[in-house]
């Protein structure tokens, strides 16, 4: 899997930006995550309706396999 800092290392070599002069960190790895979504939307992985019990005592819901929106 590639890691975050491996794609903002190329976004970052194609911008020529490598001192974060135009750019922060902050901003690169906010554009990449937006895009990101935007491809995981257009490809659209499969989505579930399932029903919960939420307790008052429990802190974690299950959730289905392959959940793509909640």
């Amino acid at each position: 899997m590639i890691e975050l800092t491996d794609i903002r290392s190329r976004v970052v070599n194609i911008l020529q930006d490598g001192g974060f002069v135009r750019w922060t960190k902050t901003e690169l790895n906010n554009y990449i995550h937006d895009s990101l979504l935007d491809l995981i939307r257009a490809i659209k992985l499969p989505e579930s309706d399932t029903s919960v019990t939420i307790s008052s005592t429990e802190y974690l819901i299950p959730l289905p396999t392959g959940l793509m929106n909640i």
